[in-house]
């Protein structure tokens, strides 16, 4: 009883804490003054895609980027991603034929800091944009602030859910769009989402099944058979412990005739799951692989075991076989995928 008030505790907590961060948020940047050169900007028009959402958001999304480019609507235009630096090994090695230009943003300076976001806008501000394309469902008002100061004659968002803004925010922050597109509010996986959004966008449908990365080479740490772990997550909530994952690997290495490699960015974990397994078996790849790279060493793998986190959705695009430990409340929207898929 005692544990169940200290974890409702807990969440009310945290919740609150979240809604005090959203709101800290708006009077950073609800009375934020842009004032950009007027400066006569020649060319082609601009479609700006912004998608400032983490690695396995842009994943789930980019295969629709294809028909946006080929569309009748967008056939003229040249596209301009504004990215998150996190996947920006990905966009650039699987996305350069499709969009023109990329604008790299660290989100948390476009979050917090004044300067930065001036600066960034003053950028983006240098080129022709016509039309905003905000595809992301659960949207920020750090980003749709920076929308409101970009110069276009169109601005189109989704009418998403509040996950990460109060409401009564976006109901102000829906006003910086020219045309909001509208979803039905059930529970449906984040991939066909993206699908919807973009079908709506262009006033077509789309031939989507799943998302895809196709790889040119091959990176392997063993020529052995071998399983990749992958203990990291960027939401702590979503973290399994690392000593299972450490249970696992060395499960897999008495029982069965192959290695295991750890990948991910976290050292701490990886060393812990070294030292705790401590066999020739186990090999660490932490920190030493490009989002592509990892990609080729998941593809060669024989399974992949992971968080809930951007490797699984990576593991899906390159057709391996994924394991993932959820704590479920991605259930349905990112994990897990649904079996035609």
């Amino acid at each position: 009883m005692l544990y169940r008030l200290k974890n409702k505790a807990s969440i009310v907590f945290k919740v609150f804490k979240r809604r005090l961060l959203f709101l800290a948020e708006f009077l950073l940047l609800r009375f934020e003054r842009y004032h950009g050169k007027n400066v006569q900007v020649q060319g082609e028009d601009v479609l700006l895609i912004v998608k400032l959402d983490g690695i396995g958001d842009y994943i789930v999304f980019r295969d629709c980027i294809r028909f946006i480019k080929e569309s009748s609507i967008y056939k003229g235009y040249k596209l301009l991603l504004l990215g998150n630096t996190a996947y920006k090994d990905i966009a650039e090695n699987q996305d350069a034929n499709d969009i023109q230009n990329f604008l790299w943003v660290d989100i948390n300076k476009a979050r917090w800091n004044l300067f930065y976001r001036k600066r960034l806008l003053d950028t983006i501000n240098t080129y022709k944009v016509h039309t905003i394309f905000h595809p992301t469902y659960s949207r920020c008002f750090y980003v749709d602030e920076l929308i409101k100061n970009v110069k276009a004659q169109a601005q189109y968002a989704v009418d998403g859910d509040t996950r990460n803004i109060l409401s009564w925010v976006k109901r102000i922050s829906n006003t910086y769009y020219s045309n909001i597109l509208a979803l039905n509010r059930e529970v449906i996986f984040e991939f066909q989402r993206n699908k919807n959004i973009t079908e709506q966008f262009l006033h077509t449908t789309i031939a989507l099944t799943k998302p895809q990365l196709k790889l040119s080479s091959s990176v392997s740490v063993t020529v052995r058979k071998y399983v990749v772990v992958f203990p990291d997550a960027f939401a702590k909530n979503r973290l399994w412990p690392v000593d299972k994952f450490a249970e696992i690997a060395g499960y897999i290495i008495d029982n069965y005739d192959c290695d295991v490699v750890v990948a991910g960015t976290n050292k701490n974990n990886a060393e812990y799951i070294v030292k705790k397994v401590h066999s020739h078996k186990l090999k660490d790849a932490t920190l030493r692989t490009t989002l592509i790279q990892l990609a080729e060493l998941v593809h060669n793998a024989e399974l992949l075991i992971s968080n809930d986190t951007s490797a699984v959705h990576i593991g899906v695009a390159v057709n391996a076989n994924v394991i993932c430990i959820s704590n479920g409340n991605t259930y349905g929207i990112f994990v897990p995928y649904p079996a035609q898929v």
